[in-house]
Order: structure tokens, then sequence, then C-alpha cells
């Protein structure tokens, strides 16, 4: 089944390539919201944008396999269900603080 849909999605080089840039501009673009404030790194919203990110390069993967991304996007995937999975647990448990940006004004 796999191989099945590995052949077929093959045969569509333009949506591979497509498929990589959408999860580059997933990544980049998580991390400009991040470094710009308007998203917590430790937030839901950040992991599922890596999770989503991982998975579209992922696939692009199946017109031009490399070692080195394919793990490097196994990583992003399974750290960031790992933060999903633990953020919901802990949830219930211990309130989440929030910092203000600018906590001391002068």
């Amino acid at each position: 089944m796999l191989r099945e849909f590995l052949d077929f999605i093959r045969a569509y080089p333009d949506l591979l390539e497509l498929s990589g840039v959408v999860g580059s501009i997933l990544y980049v673009g998580g991390f400009a919201l991040v470094q710009g404030g308007v998203v917590c790194g430790n937030g839901k919203t950040y992991a599922l944008s890596k999770i989503f990110a991982a998975l579209f390069v992922l696939l692009s993967l199946a017109g031009a396999f490399n070692l080195g991304a394919f793990l490097i996007q196994i990583g992003f995937i399974s750290f960031g269900l790992w933060g999903l999975v633990r953020r919901v647990e802990i949830k219930d448990t211990v309130p989440i603080v929030r910092i203000p940006e600018n906590p001391i004004k002068v």
C-alpha cells in the first residue's frame, strides 16, 4: 500500500516540490511568529505548525530522498507530538503561567 502511494505521488513532481515549499514556509513562518512575540514557542499552535511543516517536507522527500532531512522531519514530528501529549497531560495539573513581555517599566 505504501509503495503504491509513493509510486502515485512520484508521478507528480510539481506537487512534491510544492509540498516542500509549503513545509518550509510553515517552518520559517512559525519561527518568525515566535520571534515576533505573536505566538508562544511552548504553545499548541507552534507545535502543530512544526508537525505539519515536517509532514509536508517528509512528503516532498518521496521525490528526492535525503536521509538527513528524513531524520530531521521524524524528529520534529516525534518531539512535536510528545510535546502536545505532555501539554494535554499537565494542563489539568499545573497552570501555565505567561510572563509579560516587558515586566519592568523604566
